[in-house]
């Protein structure tokens, strides 16, 4: 895959119409020898679309991927700075004045119902999103913000256009399922897959890659206890319990027994244990040096997060998604 540190010759540095030609030149190269990339991210309208030619719902056919995972202290130092952002973004938004109006007109109902309503991300990313944005890293370019247009162009794929210099690549792209908001079936599939993934074993490890999605359609009484551990502080299940709810617990339980139990002893229990396990809905841009790790906010189209260029941590970025009227 093309990468924006080969293109750019590997070094931070000025650049001059000598560099700009070679940068071009090299980026036609690499990619007629561009030959595609693993795809794990689960695309909502490519996944339904998936589960419609099989002739099933979503619900009952679809093989959820494993999450997107972070190291924690990265996680916790990430989620002050987007808490920063969106304080930032908020001050200069419509949205935060209508916010302010109604609030100060006692109207928090109102204020209160519209948050309720899905965010914009829960049909993306899709085919044709186009967002714009930009990223920094110390370590690129002498830490200066550089400006992107960024395009998913198929399930798993994307491109990526830096005008500033002169840059066109091809991204590989992954994100973590939605979790639908409407209760019901959906959603308790949505959520039981999101903890199946969490607190998968090999999932935990950084040491090891991330599992398969066949892995995730199960959970083992390990990670199992874990999960009641955090969300109730309790040693639960017994073993003996265990065995009797999964047909074959050598290979673990199905989210369908799973949710059965779980709901059978307290209907409610998914729905109120979510919020203690539940670290963002995540998402990945990278090609083979620039990593975009971030979180979809739920609020103006924003993707927040970190920069890793080849293989060091410490940069930023910020994407938003354009509406219709703002594309080219």
């Amino acid at each position: 895959m093309p990468s924006l540190r080969r293109a750019m010759g590997g070094q931070p540095r000025r650049y001059t119409s000598r560099h700009f030609a070679f940068a071009l030149v090299s980026v036609v190269i690499l990619f007629g020898s561009w030959c595609g990339t693993l795809r794990r991210a689960a695309f909502v309208s490519g996944l339904s679309s998936q589960a419609s030619q099989r002739g099933c719902s979503r619900v009952t056919c679809l093989a959820y991927e494993p999450i997107l995972r972070r190291d924690p202290t990265t996680n916790v130092n990430m989620q002050r700075w987007i808490q920063q952002q969106r304080q930032l973004v908020a001050r200069q938004t419509k949205s935060d004045l209508q916010r302010r109006f109604l609030e100060k007109r006692g109207l928090g109902d109102k204020l209160k119902a519209a948050q309720a309503a899905k965010p914009w991300h829960w049909n993306h990313l899709k085919p044709g999103d186009v967002f714009r944005g930009w990223f920094e890293h110390p370590d690129f370019e002498g830490g200066r913000r550089i400006n992107v247009e960024l395009t998913v162009t198929a399930e798993g794929e994307g491109k990526w256009v830096a005008q500033a210099l002169e840059y066109e690549g091809q991204l590989q792209i992954n994100q973590d399922h939605w979790i639908s908001t409407e209760a019901g079936e959906q959603r308790d599939n949505d959520i039981a897959a999101y903890v199946f993934s969490k607190f998968n074993m090999k999932w935990r490890d950084f040491d090891q890659g991330y599992p398969t999605a066949e892995e995730v359609e199960r959970i083992g009484l390990e990670g199992l206890r874990m999960f009641f551990k955090q969300t109730s502080e309790v040693e639960y299940p017994e073993e003996d319990e265990f065995n009797k709810v999964a047909a074959d617990p050598a290979k673990g339980m199905t989210k369908e027994e799973f949710i059965k139990w779980i709901k059978g002893d307290n209907p409610e229990y998914l729905d109120v244990s979510l919020p203690t396990v539940f670290t963002g809905r995540r998402v990945r841009f990278q090609d083979d040096d620039v990593v975009l790790d971030g979180d979809f906010q739920d609020t103006g189209g924003m993707i927040l997060g970190y920069t890793e260029y080849a293989g060091t941590t410490g940069g930023l970025f910020s994407l938003r998604l354009l509406a219709k009227d703002e594309k080219a």
